[in-house]
């Protein structure tokens, strides 16, 4: 009976444990809807860039950090994967938050895909232009090359993602991330 005791003791502690592990990440996919696939990597580029700039600490694992969480990124290239790319994504990896950068058509369709799962839909937004330079120098900085505009979006979408993500300390509240991204669709600074 003790050792039954100890055994779901231990089970429990196990569940807890790994419930604390995924509060403290979670998963973007980003969905890159421009023609080039070079466009792909500047996007990457930009959104990692964003998921630097904060909360970093030595031996992290993770892509980067937002909102003061880590941050897992996979990227699909829509042109190239077609929404069987998304979709196969979706069924690979519990993704928190799908951004689809590019045009707004893009993200109509994807919002068409998700609707009804627990992933929430980041629509193409604005960076303002006061940021770009910032932006810019950060980014040849960071990566040795100069930012194209599908790289600025990629990084105002991992910017909003932050805003959206850190008071509310996760991505539990679907609804209030949601409410987030809207309100940030017009821009945001650097």
């Amino acid at each position: 009976m003790k050792l039954l005791a100890t055994v779901a003791i231990f089970v429990a502690g196990l569940a807890t444990c790994s419930v604390g592990a995924a509060a403290h990440s979670f998963n973007v996919g980003l969905v890159v809807a421009f023609t080039e696939s070079t466009d792909t990597r500047q996007v990457r580029d930009g959104f990692l860039l964003a998921a630097r700039e904060r909360d970093g600490h030595p031996d992290e694992e993770a892509d980067g950090h937002l909102g003061g969480l880590d941050v897992y990124i996979y990227s699909v290239d829509l042109e190239r994967e077609s929404l069987a790319g998304v979709r196969a994504l979706l069924q690979r990896e519990q993704i928190d938050i799908l951004a689809v950068i590019g045009p707004d058509g893009a993200a109509e369709k994807i919002g068409t895909l998700i609707a009804g799962s627990r992933t929430v839909l980041l629509a193409p937004g604005r960076l303002r232009s006061t940021s770009m330079e910032a932006f810019t120098n950060a980014f040849q900085a960071a990566f040795g090359y100069p930012p194209s505009t599908p790289a600025a979006e990629g990084y105002n979408a991992g910017r909003r993602v932050d805003v959206a993500v850190r008071p509310l300390g996760g991505v539990d509240d679907r609804a209030a991330l949601r409410r987030a991204f809207n309100k940030s669709r017009d821009g945001l600074d650097r």
